[in-house]
Formats: C-alpha cells, sequence, structure tokens
C-alpha cells in the first residue's frame, strides 16, 4: 500500500510554486500579479481546484499501475458506491491518497519505495503543470516535461523483474 500524504503533497506544490515565481520575479517584463496567482496555488478559493487537480493525478498514477493496483468490480457496469467500496471513496477531506498494490512475489520493497518518490515527485508536477496553464500558461511547460520524465521513471521502476537474477559461471 502506498501513502501519499495530502499536506505532504500541498506543501511541495506550495514550496515549488514559490520557488518558481521567485526565480520569475527577478525579470523585468513579469507582470507581480501573474506571480501572485503561481504562488496562490493552496490558497482559499483555490483549495477546491487544486484538490481536483490532485483526485487527477493520482487516478493517473492508479491507470499508470494498472497491472499492481486493478480492483475487479463486483457487477458488469460501473457504480460509484462499488468504487468507493472496492478503493475508498476519494473525498477531499482523508489526510492521505492510497494506492494498494498487489505485487508479484519477490518484487523488491526498495523499487516500491523509489515507485513512491517518483509518484509523488510525478503528483506535484502534474498538479503545478495544470495550475500554471490556468495562470500563466508560458510556464507550464518545464512541468510538464518534469512529469513526463517522473511517470517514465515510475514505469521503468515499475517493470523491474520479480525474479532474482542468477548469473551462470562460464569458464572462459
Amino acid at each position: 500500500m502506498i501513502e501519499l500524504e495530502k499536506k505532504e503533497l500541498i506543501y511541495d506544490i506550495k514550496n515549488t510554486a514559490f520557488s518558481f515565481s521567485d526565480s520569475y520575479a527577478s525579470q523585468k517584463d513579469m507582470d507581480a500579479k501573474q506571480l501572485k496567482n503561481v504562488f496562490d496555488v493552496s490558497e482559499e478559493g483555490n483549495r477546491d481546484k487544486l484538490a481536483r487537480i490532485l483526485d487527477s493525478a493520482v487516478e493517473d498514477c492508479r491507470e499508470m499501475l494498472f497491472r499492481f493496483t486493478k480492483v475487479e468490480m463486483y457487477c458488469g457496469g460501473f457504480d460509484s458506491n462499488e468504487w468507493a467500496e472496492c478503493i475508498g471513496s476519494p473525498t477531499n477531506e482523508e489526510e492521505a491518497y492510497y494506492l494498494a498494490l498487489r505485487m508479484p512475489k519477490g518484487f523488491s520493497s526498495t523499487s516500491v519505495h523509489t515507485m513512491t518518490v517518483y509518484i509523488h515527485d510525478y503528483i506535484v508536477n502534474q498538479a503545478l503543470y495544470e495550475w500554471l496553464m490556468v495562470v500563466y500558461p508560458e510556464g507550464a511547460d518545464r512541468f510538464w516535461a518534469l512529469a513526463e520524465e517522473k511517470k517514465e521513471k515510475i514505469k521503468n521502476a515499475s517493470n523491474r523483474s520479480a525474479v532474482r537474477a542468477r548469473i551462470r559461471l562460464h569458464p572462459f
């Protein structure tokens, strides 16, 4: 089970948004109001939007790791009550997001830890990308590239073999 604390995600999003807006503040042609909007990502009026962005990014991760996170539905069709029963309700009042993984026997716990770190970084970068597309589209590309890089690293970490590699000894 991967646990992603919302407080940690929001802290990293705020910290990165501050660093981004602070680095752009020194440029003469930058509008101070635009930079303030970048930094205001987690302020009171924007929390619902940020919560929806976080929910979407977590669902992206769940889909990315489908072979480990898949949950069979009890019936043939989609039912929201069934969904909540399978994976927990994705309401914004929970303190963390949880990704329940069914890993193959022998899968490395360090690979799972590595995936957790990459997932956290992916969610932060994806959230900042989506936020910047609204308030400052010119700066969003940087976070898109970072999110795509982390997505590739998540896939690579999840594709590692669960079987120990055996190196045969050869005399020559």
